[in-house]
């Protein structure tokens, strides 16, 4: 290799580094704020698509704890959800957790917890794998 291809590859490697020394921080995906459209009071509100985008296929409320999506009015939710938020009412349970699994005993499958209020855009583990919600006395 010639000293000026050397000098180009170099040069490139270090941009290369400097850029993604740069690059942005991969945004948070838990949101504190209003509900997003479509998503009921009391509910839990589950969405097709990231950051609450319901993809065409509306928004599935859940209102109570629930074993097992696929045996509910929202079964087509079940497997399919990326964004989830608790709209949930003050008093009494006000935190949900969504499950990956049936919510059965011993089934080990809690995922992640919502205080009221608060949503998650995105989730790595549960991403088109959501399957049951419970709610629970708050804070998660």
């Amino acid at each position: 290799m010639s000293v000026t291809r050397r000098a180009l590859a170099a040069a490139g490697l270090a941009f290369g580094l400097v850029a993604l020394s740069f690059s942005p921080a991969q945004a948070s995906t838990w949101f504190l704020g209003p509900a997003p459209a479509g998503c009921q009071l009391g509910a839990l509100c589950v969405y097709k698509d990231i950051n609450f985008e319901a993809g065409g296929w509306g928004v599935a409320n859940f209102h109570a704890s629930n074993v097992d999506w696929t045996q509910t009015s929202n079964a087509y939710i079940a497997g399919n959800d990326s964004s989830w938020y608790n709209n949930g009412t003050p008093g009494g349970k006000t935190s949900v957790i969504v499950m990956t699994r049936p919510d059965l005993p011993n089934s080990g499958s809690p995922e992640f917890c919502l205080d009221r209020g608060w949503g998650n855009t995105w989730d790595l583990a549960s991403n088109d794998a959501g399957r049951s919600n419970r709610w629970v006395f708050g804070p998660c």
